[in-house]
């Protein structure tokens, strides 16, 4: 109730010095739903969120209590961090995002282009991973017990450049159930049974894993693969796993040979 009759008081806009107005903010988020439920052609927002009181990691110089003024000035800077997290990060969490959606973040819009933009030699590897045969046997046209996925490979100009950044492969794990990223991992090299010692398989090599189908078993919260939701979870897993490994595997192998050492490919 204080959130919407904050709201309700803000008529001078999200800094307003308006006393707050329960009555005032009631009659506004109701005049929202209305235009979404019956007139819903002509408004210029398909959702919008409304931050109130955010709670957010600021930088503080003394231990000292906040006036009314400073309070105000330290709730703006943690509205104006996390609006920026948001816009930064939020382009990586998603792949599908046609560009007539119209994202706006505090007014800006938001391009879900990152890997396109970021990842050199950008590559797309088409795979078909048997969920109950392994790996080793053939898997025959149509079989309903297998199924398509997508590898993007690239090169990361971001991290290889960054003397902050981690330079192994990193694997990123998109749902199509979820419509998101479900996973990352940092260095990926164990998991997909790439050498792991020294500078090997590095580079700012990214794989992406696109799981086009949805047919990825994910956990209850739908943040991780869980393949011990499935009778034959364990041969799913090693197949998976398998496939992208071979993929990144030749994909690393086929551009160090165009550059014939490890520094070379790097610096490229």
């Amino acid at each position: 109730a204080a959130c919407v009759a904050r709201y309700g008081g803000a008529n001078g806009g999200a800094n307003s010095k308006d006393a707050p107005n329960l009555d005032v903010g009631i009659d506004r988020l109701c005049r929202h739903f209305d235009r979404l439920c019956h007139n819903f052609y002509n408004n210029p927002h398909v959702f919008m969120v409304v931050l109130d009181k955010v709670t957010h990691i600021v930088q503080r110089h003394s231990d000292e209590e906040m006036d009314v003024d400073e309070e105000d000035v330290a709730e703006n800077v943690r509205v104006a961090e996390l609006l920026e997290e948001l816009k930064r990060d939020i382009s990586f969490m998603y792949l599908h995002i046609p560009d007539d959606f119209d994202f706006c973040i505090n007014g800006e819009s938001v391009w879900f282009k990152c890997w396109t933009e970021r990842l050199v030699e950008f590559s797309t590897f088409a795979v078909r991973v048997g969920k109950t045969r392994s790996w080793k046997e053939t898997i025959t046209d149509g079989d309903p017990n297998a199924y398509e996925l997508n590898v993007l490979v690239g090169f990361d100009r971001i991290r290889v450049s960054s003397k902050f950044s981690r330079n192994e492969a990193s694997l990123y794990i998109y749902s199509r159930q979820s419509g998101r990223l479900i996973k990352y991992e940092p260095d990926c090299r164990h998991e997909l049974n790439l050498q792991t010692g020294g500078t090997d398989f590095c580079s700012g090599l990214t794989v992406i894993l696109d799981d086009i189908r949805g047919r990825l078993p994910l956990n209850p919260s739908k943040q991780d693969i869980a393949f011990g939701e499935e009778s034959f979870g364990k041969v799913h897993k090693e197949n998976l796993f398998k496939w992208v490994g071979a993929v990144a595997h030749f994909y690393y192998y086929y551009h160090l040979a165009k550059f014939r050492t490890k520094k070379d490919l790097t610096n490229s």
